[in-house]
């Protein structure tokens, strides 16, 4: 006699399955994202290796290394400056340097001005791990995850500082802006700005540029509701937005009041954190571009006295990218 054929799996069965499946999609899952983050930080070192390459061909052409901003009255970014040097036509020949970054003067004439342009989001200058801004950014403008390294000093104290205490390669902005050449923005008399002969501790011991995200969180009594938009804008130049500084540590998300940063021993609360350090949505770290056209990841567990001997062009430290 023939056996009764069977049509269908029995219960126990079918769960045994899907319990199997299920182990396979938990395992295969953190492979999956990890093999993801591993091309993410690849691409992500790749853009700052590209700022970097572009910024040393801006020297080659002006002479000089670009400043982190133009200054009065126009406050447009050196990553507005880098941009022919990063096939970015697109944008820079559209740029007018005579304007302001929120100009919109043009827009009815010409279809576009210096504020529609700065709305655009740069594919060099965002890293793929980054989480973009939790809301729009001031005048809609582009989110980007680099910026400039200006030295060590405080950076939000810039204002009242003499140009001689600009310590790092890439300056804030240029103190001279009364003659400038309208074709390139840039100030005629650059005496200012830094020179690759000027990097004296060597320029593969130099940062230029480094990471920054828009990942902060608020500290128990820190009540700030602007975090989510304190992160780089490629097209506005301030601290935090174009350009930082080495004062306060890197990869640190947390923002804190001043009586809290007190209470840990810092100077302010931007040397303890928050709003205008390097910083990534790495594990561990951040991406650094050196003024040598390299780029290293940087454990965020270095030393105060080697990150911020690293910002600096002319220190003296006897100190060495790790």
């Amino acid at each position: 006699m023939r056996s009764p054929s069977r049509s269908a799996f029995t219960l126990i069965e079918l769960l045994v399955v899907i319990a199997i499946i299920a182990i396979l999609i938990a395992l295969l899952v953190p492979a999956v994202q990890k093999v993801r983050e591993s091309a993410n930080r690849t691409q992500c070192a790749n853009n700052l290796k590209q700022v970097g390459l572009a910024t040393h061909n801006f020297h080659v052409t002006y002479g000089v290394f670009p400043a982190a901003s133009s200054g009065s009255p126009n406050y447009y970014s050196g990553f507005v400056s880098i941009m022919p040097f990063l096939e970015q036509e697109a944008i820079s020949k559209l740029w007018d340097p005579s304007k302001p970054v929120g100009d919109d003067s043009t827009f009815a004439i010409l279809g576009y001005s210096n504020k529609s342009l700065s709305t655009n989001l740069v594919a060099t200058y965002v890293c793929p791990s980054m989480i973009p801004p939790g809301k729009p950014l001031a005048n809609n403008r582009g989110y980007s995850s680099y910026l400039f390294c200006a030295g060590t000093f405080y950076e939000y104290g810039f204002h009242t500082m003499p140009s001689s205490k600009f310590d790092g390669v890439i300056i804030p902005y240029n103190p001279d802006n009364t003659n400038i050449d309208p074709d390139t923005g840039l100030p005629a008399v650059q005496t200012d700005r830094v020179r690759l002969t000027m990097i004296v501790d060597g320029s593969s011991n130099t940062f230029l540029a480094g990471e920054s995200d828009f990942n902060l969180i608020n500290s128990p009594l820190n009540t700030s509701t602007t975090l989510a938009t304190s992160g780089p804008q490629w097209s506005y130049a301030y601290t935090g937005y174009s350009w930082t500084t080495t004062f306060g540590p890197l990869n640190e998300h947390t923002a804190y009041t001043a009586g809290e940063a007190t209470a840990l021993g810092c100077t302010n609360q931007y040397e303890c954190g928050g709003p205008g350090n390097f910083r990534s949505m790495h594990s561990g770290g951040a991406h650094m571009a050196v003024a040598d056209g390299s780029v290293r990841f940087v454990s965020q567990g270095i030393t105060k006295a080697l990150w911020r001997g690293l910002a600096t062009r002319n220190g003296g430290e006897l100190v060495s990218v790790p």
